[in-house]
């Protein structure tokens, strides 16, 4: 019979986890009035991010992770470029969402998590970490493209192209599931053209966000790389 507290632990943790994600999703409606709609993007995926971690499948893990991944790195960016009334909104966002990523842990993303097609024979922390990251830097471009079309001035061949990088993630984390090299493929392409895009200024952004952008599509690529590294050896072997 397994210990009672042992067993209470992990739903716990969750519990806090989810709390601590409506609270984030609460943060996100207080930078001030006249918000606009492309906030209730964050918003809505902060709190099903709260339910989804309690969800046995392993998207919805992948999923909720990434959620608090991207508003983790927003809140840590906002905290230095805000201005003095949005950086306190900003601290609590990566205080909540960095507290909720340290109660969940590795919960959840063990091999005997239902993952449907997901079942890689090696790599698999490596796989699920482009995975979470790529699906978190996919978010943050739809949220920005979603705010170039609520901009004063709409820009839609900017959004097109937020869209479209956000795209281009997205397919690579779909090939990375299913466990197909295009998939790693594109994700290289992919991580490549978000570093390229925002280094020649594309994006429009403020320089923290730049640089957070920049940084996560090189650690992607530096992830990825024991997997270039496999697949040349047993390219070579067979």
């Amino acid at each position: 019979m397994p210990d009672a507290p042992s067993a209470k632990a992990p739903f716990v943790r969750r519990a806090l986890a989810s709390i601590l994600a409506v609270g984030a999703a609460v943060c996100m409606r207080s930078w001030g009035s006249n918000l606009p709609l492309a906030l209730w993007l964050p918003t809505g995926l902060l709190a099903a991010s709260a339910l989804l971690l309690h969800h046995p499948r392993l998207g919805s893990q992948l999923l909720a992770r990434a959620v608090l991944w991207s508003n983790l790195i927003l809140g840590v960016v906002m905290t230095f470029f805000a201005n003095s009334r949005e950086r306190p909104i900003a601290v609590v966002l990566a205080a909540t969402t960095g507290a909720a990523l340290l109660l969940v842990g590795r919960a959840g993303l063990d091999d005997r998590t239902r993952g449907g097609s997901f079942v890689p024979v090696a790599f698999r922390a490596t796989l699920l970490a482009l995975m979470v990251m790529a699906l978190a830097d996919a978010q943050s471009l739809a949220f920005f493209g979603a705010l170039q079309l609520e901009a004063w001035t709409p820009s839609p061949d900017r959004a097109a192209l937020y869209f479209a990088l956000a795209g281009g993630l997205l397919g690579a984390l779909a090939g990375l599931y299913r466990l197909r090299v295009w998939g790693l493929l594109l994700g290289v392409v992919s991580w490549m053209a978000v570093a390229a895009v925002a280094l020649a200024g594309g994006l429009q952004l403020p320089g923290g966000l730049v640089a957070a952008f920049v940084a996560t599509s090189v650690l992607q690529m530096c992830i990825a790389a024991p997997l270039f590294v496999a697949l040349w050896t047993g390219a070579r072997r067979a």
